[in-house]
């Protein structure tokens, strides 16, 4: 008698990118960008429970990365590109050469090399695009305000409108169908100047029968004492519209505005911030409008939605939406850490202690954000993550380059 086979355990996931029957390991990918290594870490999500990473770092050897340092890696539609960067030798030679990574094929390609050469810049993927922003260029070793899209249809990088301002060692997040640029400095690498300023790119329909939209930079306002005082690598993220940027407590808060020479008005301005007391929550600076019975009118369709439990009062209508700022305190003063959001957790994973560039943090702690408490998820044994960026990956099982964990094998049999 044959007994015909039961439902497979659900330990893997099944990517909606290509063939919905291969099976995917969701992997968070560790890049070190200074050491020039050709070992890059890697640690699995859990198939079970999406919002967990299994405490195991392994890794994988990929000898296009050999020497090559300050570089941006950003995934696009499951395809990883290595941005730019730099050789790590001194007076090494800078790269504008794009490396892209095909996670099913396991093979590297070139890709369109960048329009100029930079390091220590930021992207994103926006609009079905790779933006990137901002950087170090060979010119007088300075910052630059230049930007730059890439179009993978037609495999292709185009000039965008530049930034407002030069901008190094930011952010650039993704917000709905808007860009946020976050932290970063300006001047040259030896004399960096600290900004404060939040930037927000959108598309704009101009009037009359031209169709072709046009993306324009806006400040936020109310933002002057939003950003720590120290902002290269900020660590920060959006989640559900909401800007978390995680600042040492021990350090001075908040950058204030720079006073101006000519306007005593401003000096004094400048002494008033200065004693204020720190800012816990900064959610109230920048409004956003939330539903509620009070802001409701009779009769209309999301009252009675609201009325009847089918979403709670902090959904908030498309039109009314706004992005808000909170600043959480690190219970680890850290800098240069990978910034991973699954779910309600957003972890950070390694950095270094702002006053000590080469004394790792090994551990991984993740910020709940609907408990607004930090929890620690394990610690990491390679002392080497003082700098990272990371990025989420979904890599087939066929692909064995790769080692898939299995989240039953840790929460019975503790191996770590």
């Amino acid at each position: 008698m044959s007994i015909a086979p039961g439902p497979l355990p659900q330990l893997r996931e099944f990517s909606t990118d290509s063939d919905a029957n291969n099976e995917y390991y969701k992997f968070i990918l560790v890049f070190t960008r200074h050491g020039g290594d050709v070992k890059v870490g890697y640690m699995t999500v859990d198939p079970k429970k999406t919002t967990t990473i299994l405490p195991k770092l392994n890794y994988v050897t990929w000898p296009k990365l050999r020497n090559l340092t300050d570089f941006t890696p950003v995934v696009l539609k499951n395809q990883l590109y290595i941005l730019g960067g730099k050789e790590k030798k001194a007076n090494g030679r800078r790269k504008k050469e794009v490396l892209k990574f095909d996670p099913t094929s396991n093979k590297w390609a070139d890709s369109a090399p960048l329009r100029r050469k930079r390091w220590n810049f930021a992207a994103c993927t926006f609009d079905g695009k790779i933006y990137i922003a901002g950087g170090e260029i060979p010119q007088g070793t300075c910052a630059t305000d230049a930007s730059e899209t890439y179009e993978p249809f037609i495999n292709e990088w185009l000039d965008e409108d530049p930034i407002p301002k030069i901008r190094r060692n930011h952010c650039l997040l993704p917000w709905r169908d808007k860009v946020v640029l976050v932290g970063g400095s300006t001047g040259k690498h030896f004399k960096p100047r600290q900004t404060n300023s939040i930037w927000v790119l959108e598309k704009k329909w101009p009037s009359g029968f031209q169709a072709d939209p046009k993306y324009v930079w806006s400040e936020l306002e109310s933002q002057e004492t939003l950003l720590p005082l120290v902002q290269d690598n900020l660590l920060c993220t959006i989640h559900r519209d909401v800007l978390y940027i995680f600042r040492d407590p021990t350090k001075v808060n908040f950058l204030p505005k720079v006073p101006s020479q000519s306007n005593p008005s401003d000096a004094s301005l400048l002494e008033q911030r200065s004693k204020r007391p720190r800012l816990e929550d900064t959610s109230e600076s920048l409004s956003h409008k939330q539903i509620s019975p009070d802001t409701l009118t009779p009769g209309d369709q999301c009252t009675e939605r609201l009325k009847s439990g089918k979403f709670s009062q902090t959904t908030r209508r498309a039109k009314d939406l706004h992005l808000s700022c909170e600043c959480i305190s690190l219970q680890q003063p850290r800098t240069g850490a990978g910034v991973i959001t699954l779910g309600h957790r957003i972890y950070l994973i390694g950095g270094h202690r702002p006053d000590n560039p080469d004394h790792c943090v090994l551990d991984v702690e993740y910020y709940h954000t609907k408990s607004r408490k930090w929890f620690k998820a394990f610690s990491l044994g390679d002392r080497s993550l003082t700098d990272v960026k990371c990025c989420v990956l979904k890599v087939p099982v066929s692909n064995t380059d790769f080692k898939g964990q299995s989240g039953a094998l840790y929460y019975r049999w503790p191996l770590w």
